[in-house]
């Protein structure tokens, strides 16, 4: 039954995905310099007003980076 049901969930996924409806967003591209790009793509793929939202930068880590990168001298 457990097996059925991973079977049926994958073969789900291959029909949906291969349907085109789903939105690629890349950091890069979409985020990174202006996350309401991301946004504007999001609401244009669902077919909703375009929504502006407020963007919050906040400091995730305390850390310092060395402390947090296993191989930091190697990428600094």
């Amino acid at each position: 039954d457990s097996l059925n049901q991973m079977i049926k969930f994958r073969e789900d996924s291959i029909r949906i995905l291969n349907q085109d409806e789903f939105l690629e967003l890349s950091y890069d591209a979409d985020i990174k310099s202006d996350p309401t790009v991301a946004a504007s793509k999001v609401c244009a793929h669902l077919g909703i007003p375009d929504h502006r939202p407020r963007i919050k930068f906040a400091k995730t880590a305390d850390s310092k980076l060395s402390d947090l990168i296993e191989n930091y001298a190697e990428v600094e």
